[in-house]
């Protein structure tokens, strides 16, 4: 208003007064907005830090993710045919989603009968037999309920975990019930081997490429508590396994360990004028290319018995993805290799293959890596000092690896050793 009367006054005697009113409410209206501007974010760091307090990640993480902004929809972006062409029409998109992850999900395989056949099978000890097979106590089936993540997408049936906790005791029973007759019959729910693909952009390189995108599986609620279960009765056996280079999917272990070990191991040999060859690995859909009756007998020779193995198999047998994009679904098509990306298992399931693969090119190359000492001045220590040696081959986070040697040799025998036994283990020989 102060501008327009300035405008209006323009060439009069009172423009200069109209004019030193209109600068004099510009600058307080700047200073009330830079004054709210620091309120509101003051506002929202004491939001974001509350949420963090009371151990609410969720909100904490959508407050920031609404304050970075910048996210553009893929739902409606084109993808390409095989031959490059652009599909812009949504039945088209379906389709061709489908097509992809139909192969994506069903390699051909190239594991033969006599590799299965080499795998030995380790044999619980009593105790641990009878607490395996043992049937899902109401108190196991609560705890699993508990260990569900609210706020997550439903699968094909829509029933969210918040939803189950809702019913409570009765709810858990009708639970407990079903659990204890699918546990003794190994029968399968057929709702529970059915899955609803959506994909997930990897936020990298050009949107209109489907192999820039990952598929995961929402899978029923009541399937995911089941197996839940029997992960709660096999994790603290399978951890105690795990090479300890291994920090994917595991507790109280991230990319950060990793990413520290290997900064130190980079510092100390420059440091100290020591060679260091390394190579970095990444296998192309590890997840998806994994061969399911070697995995259940690679299962057996850690210790899992054969009733919990027979379980998981099960969770698999005769299991059918529709894709689903903008609402609409796709006809369903089989999964018959890999494990699903959003199953409970699917990571430790993941851990044990690789773990088994990595044990292998470890026994075979039969090198030692890079050498270290440690003690009270970290690595590297003169003949004087109280210390204890140790070395270092590789690092593992997930499907990612990192080998590490003191000689090209080292080196060239390692990644010959890994590319042996990945490709007699895994379906694809895409590294």
């Amino acid at each position: 208003m102060a501008f327009v009367e300035w405008q209006n006054h323009r060439g009069t005697n009172l423009e200069v007064n109209y004019r030193n009113k209109y600068k004099r409410l510009r600058k307080l209206a700047k200073a009330k907005i830079e004054h709210r501007q620091e309120e509101y974010w003051d506002e929202t760091c004491e939001d974001i830090e509350k949420f963090i307090k009371i151990n609410d990640p969720a909100n904490a993480f959508s407050i920031i993710r609404r304050l970075k902004g910048g996210n553009k929809r893929v739902e409606n972006m084109p993808i390409q045919d095989k031959n490059g062409k652009l599909l812009v029409n949504s039945t088209d998109q379906l389709e061709r989603w489908r097509e992809y992850f139909c192969e994506l999900f069903n390699i051909h395989s190239t594991v033969g009968s006599d590799v299965i056949n080499e795998i030995q099978i380790t044999t619980p000890s009593r105790p641990g037999l009878e607490r395996q097979n043992a049937q899902p106590s109401i108190e196991e089936v609560e705890r699993a309920l508990n260990q569900m993540k609210s706020r997550k997408s439903p699968g094909s049936d829509e029933v969210t975990a918040d939803i189950i906790k809702a019913g409570s005791e009765p709810v858990l029973n009708w639970l407990h019930e079903i659990f204890n007759g699918v546990w003794e019959n190994e029968k399968m729910v057929k709702e529970w081997s059915s899955a609803t693909l959506v994909r997930l952009y990897k936020n990298k390189d050009d949107k209109k490429l489907r192999d820039n995108y990952r598929g995961v599986s929402l899978l029923n609620v009541t399937g995911k508590i089941f197996s839940r279960i029997i992960l709660n009765r096999i994790q603290n056996l399978v951890d105690e396994q795990l090479l300890e280079i291994q920090s994917g999917f595991r507790a109280s272990k991230s990319t950060m360990d990793q990413i520290f070990t290997l900064k130190m191991i980079m510092q100390r040999t420059r440091e100290f004028n020591k060679p260091l060859f390394m190579c970095f690995i990444v296998i192309t859909n590890a997840y998806d290319s994994v061969h399911r009756e070697m995995l259940w007998k690679i299962c057996q020779n850690y210790g899992i018995s054969e009733k919990l193995v027979n379980l998981l198999r099960m969770l698999y047998k005769d299991s059918k993805a529709k894709v689903k994009i903008n609402g609409e679904l796709s006809d369903s098509f089989e999964i018959k290799t890999g494990v699903m990306q959003g199953g409970i298992p699917s990571p430790m399931l993941f851990n044990i293959l690789f773990d088994f693969v990595i044990r292998k090119v470890i026994e075979e190359a039969n090198i030692a890596g890079v050498k270290f000492s440690y003690g009270s001045n970290d690595f590297f220590h003169g003949c004087r000092e109280k210390y204890e040696k140790f070395n270092v081959l590789a690092l593992l986070y997930a499907d990612d690896l990192v080998a590490m040697c003191a000689t090209t040799d080292d080196l060239e025998k390692f990644i010959r050793s890994f590319e042996k036994n990945h490709t007699k283990i895994w379906l694809n020989d895409k590294r």
